[in-house]
Order: C-alpha cells, then sequence, then structure tokens
C-alpha cells in the first residue's frame, strides 16, 4: 500500500513522508541516506568513531546488504551498464564520495605515511572490481568475508602495515 503511495506522488511530483514506527529505538539519531538511489535509514547511537571504525562499519554495511540482497547487488553494480548515463554517473559521484572519504584518512594524526593521490581511486576500484566480478559470477554470499581483507588494502597505504594487520585482525570478529 505505501508502495503504491509513494509512486504515485512521486509521478505527481508531489513529497511523500513515510513514519517509519516500526522501529523501537531510544537513544539513537535517525538520519536518511541514499544507497545507490534506494533510501536508507541510519540509526546512530555511539559517539564519533574513528576514520578506521567509519570505514569498517561501510564495508561492513555494505557486504552484509550484498549477502541479504545478491539480486540488488548485481543490478546496481554489474547491469549499471544497461540502465544509461544517468545511473552510470551516480556510481562514478558514489565512487568518488567514498574515494574522498578514504583520502581524509590523510588529516587523521597519527598517520604516519602518505600515498600518492591516486590512491584513494585505486583502493574503491579495487574493492569495486573484487565485488563485480563475484557478482557477475553468480556469487549471492560471502560478501561479509571479504571485509578484513577490504580493510587491510584500504587501511595500509595510510597507516602502514602493523595498523592495517591490526584491522584486519579487528574485522575478522
Amino acid at each position: 500500500m505505501e508502495q503504491e503511495a509513494i509512486a504515485a506522488c512521486e509521478i505527481e511530483g508531489v513529497e511523500a513522508w513515510l513514519l517509519a514506527d516500526f522501529f523501537n529505538t531510544q537513544v539513537s539519531q535517525t538520519t536518511l541516506d541514499d544507497f545507490y538511489g534506494r533510501p536508507m535509514l541510519v540509526f546512530r547511537s555511539t559517539p564519533e568513531e574513528s576514520w578506521q571504525g567509519k570505514l569498517r562499519a561501510g564495508l561492513e554495511a555494505f557486504l552484509e546488504a550484498l549477502d541479504r540482497e545478491p539480486d540488488v547487488g548485481r543490478a546496481l553494480i554489474v547491469e549499471v551498464h544497461a540502465a544509461g548515463p544517468e545511473p552510470l554517473e551516480r556510481r562514478a559521484e558514489t565512487m568518488k564520495r567514498v574515494a574522498d572519504f578514504i583520502d581524509s584518512a590523510r588529516d587523521v594524526p597519527g598517520n604516519g605515511e602518505s600515498p600518492p593521490p591516486i590512491a584513494p581511486e585505486g583502493i574503491v576500484a579495487g574493492i569495486h572490481a573484487i565485488v563485480h566480478a563475484r557478482l557477475a559470477t553468480g556469487a549471492n554470499e560471502g560478501f561479509r568475508e571479504l571485509l578484513p581483507e577490504f580493510m587491510y588494502f584500504a587501511v595500509l597505504p595510510y597507516f602502514g602495515s602493523e595498523v592495517a594487520e591490526a584491522e584486519m585482525q579487528s574485522a575478522r570478529i
């Protein structure tokens, strides 16, 4: 029912509000974000996290979403080329935002490394390529298991091998 009402509002160009009272939150702050053009509610009840914590949380949410909905991931990551230029542009913008976040590690106190400017783009492209290849060959699970290695190679250029190894071990839990 709600889906039809939202679709009608989109067609008519009318703003639609949806009450999400099916979540029992007490202290979390709720925000709305966008995940490849799909609205996503975000609940935060923890203080500001470290750069590595934010990266881990984002990658984990992404990979767990792929485990839950591999067909959606396949449509957004593999089949996006058939959807035309607008979805490709949105994907490029999203990948740029992720690369910008990754490169914000340069500003983290204690960061002893200074990778070349292309490093964040390479990290994002590498993660994308691995996920794309798995989805394109029909994988329907096992994406969350990639988190430790993704953490390692995203952290390594900015914080060195010791910190990257610790992040990889932490992500295995």
